[in-house]
């Protein structure tokens, strides 16, 4: 077993893969022009992916 740091409590195999499924599935890459996912309204260059 893996420690992703998450408690996932189940009595089947069956109740993980929801779980499971969410926590491995691939990230969505956020292109720099496109609106900011924290729905600011901003671009997310110049909200949450600004370079400091």
């Amino acid at each position: 077993m893996i420690n992703l740091g998450y408690v996932i409590q189940a009595s089947k195999i069956s109740d993980f893969e929801p779980a499971l499924r969410e926590l491995l599935e691939p990230k969505k890459i956020i292109a720099r022009n496109e609106s900011c996912p924290c729905e600011s309204g901003k671009k997310y260059k110049h909200c949450c992916g600004r370079i400091a």
